[in-house]
C-alpha cells in the first residue's frame, strides 16, 4: 500500500514537471524544435499513464493469484522514471 502510494505522488510530480518541459524554450533562438519538445512531454505523460495502468493491473492480478505485489509498483516507478528522463534529454537536445 505505502509503495503505492508512492507511486501516484511520483507520478504526480512527473506530471507536473513534464509540462514544465515547455517552460525550457523561452530562451530559446529560432532554430529550436518547439515539435521534439511536445513529443517529450506526450512521451513522459503516456509513460506516466502506462505506468499507472500496468502497476494496477499487475496489484490486482498478483493479489488474485497470490504472488508478490510490490514488485508492481517499483516497475510502474522505474517506468515514470525512464520515461520523464528520456523527456528531458529530447528537450535539452531540442533546445540546445
Amino acid at each position: 500500500m505505502v509503495l503505492s502510494l508512492a507511486v501516484l505522488v511520483l507520478a504526480f510530480y512527473a506530471f507536473v514537471l513534464a509540462a514544465l518541459f515547455q517552460m525550457a524554450t523561452v530562451n530559446c533562438r529560432d532554430d529550436c524544435s518547439l515539435g521534439a519538445v511536445n513529443a517529450a512531454t506526450v512521451f513522459a505523460w503516456t509513460g506516466i499513464v502506462v505506468a499507472l495502468v500496468t502497476a494496477g493491473i499487475g496489484i490486482a492480478r498478483s493479489h488474485r493469484r497470490g504472488g508478490w505485489m510490490f514488485v508492481w509498483p517499483i516497475a510502474a516507478a522505474v517506468l515514470i522514471v525512464a520515461t520523464w528522463m528520456i523527456g528531458v534529454v529530447v528537450v535539452e537536445t531540442a533546445v540546445s
